[in-house]
This record gives C-alpha cells, structure tokens and sequence, in this order.
C-alpha cells in the first residue's frame, strides 16, 4: 500500500492524539489546515467524538496528514473503531487546490446522531485527558477501540 492523506475532522485535529495513536510525533507543520465541502459534521449522541454526514452547501474544517502509511493506516483504523470505515473524498486547501484525502465516516446504522454541534475547544477541555489515558494504556494496541472504551 502506497501512501496517503488522511482528513481529520474530529479528535484527531489534536495533535498530541493523533501522534500518540500513529506511534509518533506530529509536527506542527505536518497538519494543513482543510476543507471538506459537501458535509456536515455532528455530534454522536452519548459520546465525545463526532461523525462526518453528506449535505449539500454544508463544509467541514479540519486537518490533512500526508505521508500515512500502511501500518500506520491500521493504527488509525483501530483507534476508530467498527463503527467507521475509510473513505475517499476531495478536500480543500488554501488557495483553493484540492487533494484526494481519505476520511473516517460512520458505516451506516453505526450512530445516532445529536442536534447538538460538536465543539473541538469543548472537547479538549472535557475529554481529551480521557482520549490520550485510552490511547497510552494501550486500549487501541490491546484489540478494544478508543471509541468503544470511552462511552462506557
């Protein structure tokens, strides 16, 4: 498997996440700021995390990491979980260029979905601790998601 550029949305737009699960660091400069037109994203009701849904006139900021792998795109998969798949879709950048990016959304039936919007800051201040103790313990390396663990 050649390498590809993942569009984070969610819990991985922080960095220190996103290099804990990957297995390393994450430099400022590796993540480009992106976005993502045609969908809207959304809480996942009882959880911290949000899902990506197709709308039309609607966009997603979020981030692009370029240069993932293979084992790291197996580390991404286990860290989300069942409940996402992988995606291709068509991200956009500064000065409006467009990259193919892959993306995680929900598999269909996965999650129900809140009327309340999904707050990055809000996240960080309430749930990220919870994300990175999941992570570091090894819950993703030990076959049991992050996702899955942290809305017990």
């Amino acid at each position: 498997m050649r390498e590809g550029a993942f569009f984070f949305y969610g819990t991985l737009m922080d960095r220190e996440l996103l290099s804990a699960v990957l297995g390393r660091r994450v430099w400022p400069c590796a993540l480009a700021p992106a976005v993502l037109r045609g969908y809207r994203r959304g809480s996942v009701l009882g959880a911290s995390y949000p899902v990506v849904l197709r709308q039309r006139r609607a966009s997603v900021e979020g981030v692009i990491l370029r240069g993932v792998g293979a084992a790291e795109t197996a580390r991404l998969c286990a860290y989300e979980g069942g409940g996402y798949e992988p995606a291709q879709a068509l991200a956009e950048l500064p000065r409006r260029s467009v990259r193919r990016v892959l993306l995680f959304r929900p598999r269909p039936g996965a999650y129900t979905v809140s009327t309340r919007p999904w707050s990055f800051v809000g996240w960080r201040l309430r749930h990220k601790r919870l994300a990175m103790k999941a992570v570091v313990v090894g819950w993703v390396e030990h076959g049991e998601t992050h996702h899955a663990r942290v809305r017990k």
